[in-house]
Formats: structure tokens, sequence, C-alpha cells
């Protein structure tokens, strides 16, 4: 059996190493921002680089193989075992070590970038399903919001048109270290997060009806009329914030509004909540857009 030798697999992972630095320092010169930051809008296209890649490793190899009379198994198997493998091997192993890159690279976007608001769809055949997928990812991704919902205002009608949350016992839960909620011990949770949420959306209701009011608080300062609200609670917080406002066929006023509570003190403390909020409201406000097709 011959020496272990790395010379070929080593100028294989340099090549891999040389094309993902330059697309680095590309991509961070021309943004100004990391790699993983730009690239996260549209993330979804690393995985398909990655199968393109692995598609022209697949050939190279199979075009060596058939060059050269050799299988491509000993071909690979002499990047490590003789020196002098064949450039296509050479060639085929950095193209996969780069799709592995970009692959983990993704991931990486994933678990650690929520999805940008442009990722999801002002073109979606339905917009109320869009707007729960946005509300669930930013609820679920970073479990700093645990209740959204969208009211659209009319006169003195309210209409719930979405709303999600985060699972019954995990909002169970966080209540039950909420000493103003009072959660007794051998309550129903589904009963007891429902009632919750009820009171929510009275809450919301409630601002609702007083936002002209805080219109005309507002009115002397000469910058136009209150878009958001933030309550900061002894508990957690919430966010109202005015999304759209147009006239109906009968020329009444509707506003459209987005809710939004936090139970988690330290993510408010720490502004985690209010960014995942403000990427929330973006992705709301990008899927009433209606201009363009961006997916992610």
């Amino acid at each position: 059996m011959s020496d272990l030798q790395i010379r070929d697999l080593a100028s294989a992972v340099g090549f891999a190493a040389i094309a993902y630095g330059l697309f680095n320092v590309l991509i961070s010169f021309g943004s100004g921002r990391p790699v993983a930051e730009w690239i996260n809008p549209h993330r979804s296209y690393l995985l398909s680089l990655a199968a393109v890649l692995l598609v022209t490793a697949a050939g190279l190899l199979q075009r060596g193989s058939q060059k050269h009379q050799t299988p491509p198994a000993a071909m690979l198997e002499a990047l490590v075992r003789t020196e002098g493998a064949k450039p296509e091997a050479v060639g085929a192993t950095s193209f996969a070590l780069l799709a592995a890159t970009l692959v983990g690279l993704y991931a990486y976007c994933r678990w650690f970038h929520p999805r940008d608001p442009r990722s999801f769809s002002p073109d979606a055949p339905d917009l109320r399903t869009e707007y729960r997928r946005a509300m669930r990812h930013y609820i679920r991704w970073s479990r700093q919001l645990d209740y959204a919902a969208m009211f659209s205002i009319e006169g003195e009608r309210s209409e719930k048109s979405v709303h999600e949350a985060l699972p019954e016992k995990e909002v169970f839960a966080r209540m039950r270290r909420v000493d103003g909620m009072k959660v007794a011990d051998g309550v129903d949770p589904a009963s007891t997060v429902g009632e919750q949420l009820a009171r929510w959306d009275a809450l919301a209701t409630r601002c609702f009806s007083q936002w002209p009011g805080l219109d005309t608080l507002v009115a002397p300062a000469r910058q136009g009329e209150n878009v958001l609200i933030f309550f900061d609670l002894q508990f957690g917080g919430v966010f109202v914030e005015l999304i759209q406002e147009f006239s109906s066929d009968d020329g009444s006023k509707v506003r459209v509004f987005l809710f939004a509570v936090c139970l988690n003190q330290a993510g408010l403390d720490s502004a985690s909540a209010t960014r995942i909020y403000s990427l929330l409201g973006r992705a709301i406000r990008h899927i009433r857009s209606g201009g363009g097709k961006a997916r992610g």
C-alpha cells in the first residue's frame, strides 16, 4: 500500500478556498456587508449554485474517466494515494468542496439570520396566507414575539384578518412566569391561552379606538400623524403600528394595523424583540406592496 499523499488534495482544497475567498472579497467590498448578510435575502440560490457545482464536478470527473480510461473512484483515490493525480480529479474535488462550502453558508444563514423581509412574495395568490407565513417565521424563528395579528378598522368595525402565535404550551409557560397573569396550577393550557389571546385582541381594539386622540396629541409637533406605538410594560411589551390607510368605496377611512405582543422582558431589554418586530413590519409592508416577485 502506498504512503498517504495529500499534495494534490491540498491543491484542490486551495483552489476551492481561493474561489470562496475571492467571492467573499468581491461581495464585501461591493456591498459593504459580510457575505452572509448580503446573500441572506436570496439564500436559497446558494443551494441551486451548489447543485450546479456538483453536476459540473460529476461531469468533469466522468470526462477524465473516459479520457484516461480510469474509473472515477480510482481517480479520486489517486488524490491521496499517489502524487500526480489527474487534473480532472483535482478540479472535480475543488468544485465539490466549494459546493459544500456554499451549503454550509446556507445553513449558517438559516440558523443565525432570520429571513429578509424581501424574501416574502407580494405576488402571492393568497395574501393572508403570506401574511401568516411571515408572522409564523419571525415568531417561531426568534421566540421573541408571542402573538401577532393584523386588523382592519373601518369606522367602528374591527376585523382581525390573520393572526399567529407561539405554540400554546410555550405561551402558557411564559404566562406562568408573569406574576400579573396569576395562572393557577391545574388549569387547561388551551383555554387559558385562548382567553389571553382574546384579552390581547381587546387591548388592540382599545388602542385602535383611541388612535384619533393620539393623532390630535402629536399634531402640534407638525411631524405628521402617529404611526407606531410601543408600550413597554412591567412584563414584556406591546407593539401597535398603522400599516396602511385608505378610503373605501363609500369614502370612509379604512386603517390596517399590525399588533404584536412580547412577554419576554429580556428580549425587550436587549432590543432583540424590537428588531424582530421591525423585520415583521417590513415583511408585511413588502407583501402589501404588490410590486415585483421576491422569493427566498
